[in-house]
Order: structure tokens, then C-alpha cells, then sequence
């Protein structure tokens, strides 16, 4: 099988995203059969189906796309963007339906709230397409012809958050929490880019998709930058979720290895001397922030030393109590040795951010 991306940025919203997501739009509202709307307002959209539902990407998470109308009973042709589709869309199952982005003089004469359909499915099939590659037919109760499921065209589905499974292991992330993330280089700490998405069956490990910062040749030039790094532990060794930021130590070379996109609309010379000059700003506050670090680098080590002799000195203390402190340390090793042997209990096979031929923490829905 080719290399499959992961619809993690379909789950994230992000300025960069691989393909148009989520917008600002009433419900899901498409254009109509007839002409433009009048004075009184937008024209009621074809396909029958109204938005109820407030979006908020916290309580609801991105399980497919819909691409198409299949056959005359308005079953939809379903890009899945989870691990087990299947299960997400057997009958019985709630979904939600989100519309696509509300575009140009449209969005901005009419700008409103995210809404959802909710749906429930009655059934689904998968058909392969060759060369690996598959789709889902999957049918609604709400939706009963080809004409109405055409109309749908674009539209994502969601789950509720809270029906997705627990991660099975400390190194296991959800793409939707890994997309998005700003990313930084280790050593320097400088900010390299955001991941915009992630993509498996490229190799051993799964690859996120960083859209590189903008350099000054990039501004000058209208273009922007992507890069693609393995997401294995060496490579990226930290991940916060609770600040979304990943620290990445890359081989020498591998963030000159980009591809360039140029703009479709090239920027002016007035933008480009407003993004020059924000861009020169922010490297000189990050140089600052590093030279402080520097600064405090010294005296949070000799910190750590003067607490080390300190617990030396109360250790050479304890020393009359050799009963104890034996037992006390027999008891350590036992635990030791039973935390060890749980260990791979606890390492359940699974898609996690591993070392050696384990694939990297990447799981969807």
C-alpha cells in the first residue's frame, strides 16, 4: 500500500491545513439549485438537512470525509479519517455532519457560527478502489437520494469526543493532538514550523508533515516550505501537549530537505515588508529568550549539586539504622523488580512513539 496520509488535519483546524477544513458557516449550508439569494437572505439548503448543533472541536472529533454520492439510495462515498471505520459507521452509530468552509465575498457577507447535523448511519461497506486503496458506502437515515447526497459532497463527519477509545500507553497520541503543535528545534529552541499533518505507511515510524517557518528568501520569493520528519523517538524526543509544542533533534540535513509550494496569489511589497520586519522581531526576542536560558543554565545546575550533596550528607546520617535500611532496600528491589516485569504488560502492542521497529505513537478514532 502506498503511503496513506492520516486525516489529522482535518481534525485540527490550522492555518495550514492539507485540504479546506472546517469554516464559518450557518449549518450545512450548500449552494442551491436556484439563483442567488435575495434581500431577505441565504437560499435554504438543498440537500434538506439543518445544522442544530453548536461545533466546538473539544466534544467532537473528525472520523471521515465525504467525497461523493454512490448509487440512486443516497449512500455516500467516505474518505475515513479513523482506525476503525467499521465500527464508526455500523449501523445504529451516531454521527455529525459538519459543512465545508464558506468561502470569499460569501463568508465574509455572512459570517456565523459552526453548527452540526447530527445523523444516524444505516450502514456501510467498504469497496476497494485498487492499488491498495479503499472506500466506505455509507448510508444515512437522513439522507435517501443520490441528488440529496451529492449536495453533501465535501461535508466531514464527526463522533462525539467522548466515544473514542482510551490511549493504551504513555507513548500513544491522538493525531488531532499532535497536529497543530508548534515545533522546535532541541538544541537551539528556536521554532521551526508547525505540523499540519501525518502520514503512515512511509516507513517504519509514522512522518508528520511540518510546514517550516517563513525565511526571509521565503517572503521574497511568495513561497512556502514543508518538510517531512519521522515521528520517532530520537528525532523527537519531547511532546507537551499542554503547551502543543514538540522539541525535535533532526539529523543534520533533513530540515534542507523541503519541498516549495509557491503562493497563489504572490504577496505585495508592502507585505513582504511587514512580514520581514515581524519575522526579524521574533528572532531577536527568541535570541534574547536563549541567552537567558543561558544565563540560568549555570545556576539551576549548581542548584541541583549543592540538593545532591545535601541528600549525600542525609544519607551518611542514616547510617546507624543498618537493620532498616536494609530491609527498606530489599523491599526497593523487590518493587523494582516487579515494575520491571510489568512493564511490558503494560506496553500493549499499538501504534505509540517507540524505539527500534515499533512504529510511532499515532492513533486516530
Amino acid at each position: 500500500m502506498g503511503s496513506q496520509p492520516s486525516t489529522s488535519s482535518r481534525n485540527v483546524v490550522t492555518a495550514a491545513n492539507r485540504r479546506q477544513g472546517p469554516g464559518s458557516c450557518s449549518g450545512p449550508v450548500t449552494p442551491s439549485a436556484g439563483g442567488p439569494a435575495g434581500p431577505a437572505g441565504p437560499a435554504a439548503p438543498s440537500h434538506g438537512l439543518v445544522g442544530v448543533l453548536a461545533f466546538d472541536e473539544a466534544s467532537y472529533v473528525e472520523v471521515g470525509r465525504v467525497t461523493g454520492a454512490h448509487g440512486v439510495r443516497g449512500e455516500l462515498r467516505v474518505e475515513p479519517s479513523t482506525d476503525q471505520p467499521a465500527k464508526r459507521f455500523k449501523s445504529g452509530s451516531k454521527l455529525y455532519l459538519l459543512p465545508p468552509a464558506a468561502q470569499g465575498l460569501a463568508a465574509r457577507a455572512n459570517p456565523q457560527a459552526l453548527t452540526l447535523v447530527p445523523v444516524t448511519s444505516r450502514g456501510a461497506k467498504v469497496r476497494p478502489l485498487g492499488k491498495g486503496e479503499e472506500a466506505w458506502l455509507v448510508a444515512l437515515d437522513e439522507v435517501g437520494s443520490r441528488t440529496q447526497a451529492e449536495q453533501l459532497r465535501g461535508f466531514l463527519l464527526y463522533c462525539a469526543a467522548g466515544d473514542r477509545e482510551a490511549l493504551r500507553d504513555p507513548d500513544e497520541f491522538y493525531v488531532t493532538d499532535i497536529v497543530g503543535c508548534a515545533v522546535h528545534d532541541q538544541a537551539s529552541g528556536r521554532l521551526v514550523g508547525q505540523v499540519v499533518d501525518v502520514f503512515s505507511g512511509m516507513g517504519t515510524h509514522d512522518t508528520l508533515r511540518v510546514k517550516l517557518r517563513a525565511s526571509e528568501a521565503d517572503i521574497m520569493n511568495s513561497r512556502i516550505r514543508y518538510c517531512m520528519i519521522p515521528f520517532a523517538k530520537a528525532i523527537c524526543p519531547v511532546l507537551d501537549l499542554k503547551s502543543r509544542t514538540l522539541e525535535v533533534a533532526p539529523p543534520e540535513g533533513l530540515l534542507d530537505m523541503a519541498s516549495v509550494v509557491p503562493l497563489r496569489k504572490p504577496l505585495s511589497d508592502e507585505a513582504k515588508a511587514q512580514k520581514l520586519q515581524e519575522l526579524r522581531e521574533q528572532l531577536q526576542k527568541e535570541e534574547v529568550a536563549r541567552q537567558q536560558r543561558k544565563q540560568q543554565q549555570p545556576q539551576e545546575e549548581a542548584s541541583a549539586s549543592s540538593a545532591a550533596a545535601q541528600d549525600d550528607g542525609d544519607s551518611d546520617s542514616d547510617d546507624d539504622d543498618d537493620d532498616d535500611g536494609a530491609a527498606d532496600e530489599g523491599e526497593a528491589e523487590e518493587e523494582s523488580a516487579a515494575e520491571q516485569s510489568a512493564a511490558p504488560q503494560r506496553r500493549r502492542p499499538g501504534l505509540r512513539r517507540g524505539a527500534g521497529s515499533l512504529r510511532l505513537g499515532r492513533k486516530r478514532v
